[in-house]
């Protein structure tokens, strides 16, 4: 079977303000560090900065081009935001793999919420994502995804389950209706 990019865990795709709010409303980061794993040009770090009472806001990118577009993004964002009064977090973007970057490990450490858009992620990477990052998570930490990393039949004493978010139409760019968020949180 041929493998086509956009069934990649490279597949890029926007969240967008809708599904930011509900994140913000329904998961409390107050002081804490919001962690976007997978950050691509930063808008979801941006919006996070902007809009919650987030201590900071840490994302890191994969690929060349959207981690590369974030820099000049976040610097045009700081630049507005001062411009105009409006307070934020600190943002931080990187560019590299989140499993094999110590920065992340850092910031997941003190994180609140840690966001995935896993949405094409397969089956490896996410029980990657469980075994060498969830336990770095600090105990009552929310992690939000599109494809829950808690499988049945697969033992898991590092997350619990606590409930789906559903969040309606335009809340990401890759399809027209509402999608699905699991809220799974640090045991």
């Amino acid at each position: 079977m041929r493998k086509y990019k956009n069934f990649s865990p490279q597949t890029y795709g926007e969240a967008k303000l809708a599904l930011v709010s509900k994140m913000i409303d329904e998961c409390d980061v107050d002081g804490k560090t919001f962690v976007d794993l997978g950050s691509g040009v930063g808008q979801v770090c941006m919006m996070f900065a902007a809009l919650s009472s987030a201590s900071s806001c840490f994302g890191i990118e994969l690929m060349d081009n959207p981690a590369h577009y974030a820099v000049e993004l976040v610097s045009r964002f700081q630049s507005s935001a001062t411009e105009n009064g409006v307070s934020h977090a600190p943002i931080q973007l990187l560019h590299g793999d989140f499993l094999k970057n110590s920065a992340v490990k850092d910031a997941i450490s003190t994180a609140g919420l840690v966001y995935i858009n896993n949405f094409k992620f397969g089956p490896e990477l996410n029980l990657q994502i469980l075994g060498q990052l969830c336990p770095l998570m600090p105990k009552g930490c929310k992690l939000i995804c599109f494809d829950s990393l808690i499988r049945p039949g697969y033992f898991n004493d590092i997350l619990t389950h606590q409930k789906i978010l559903k969040v309606g139409d335009g809340a990401v760019s890759w399809q027209h209706h509402g999608v699905d968020l699991h809220v799974l949180e640090r045991a």
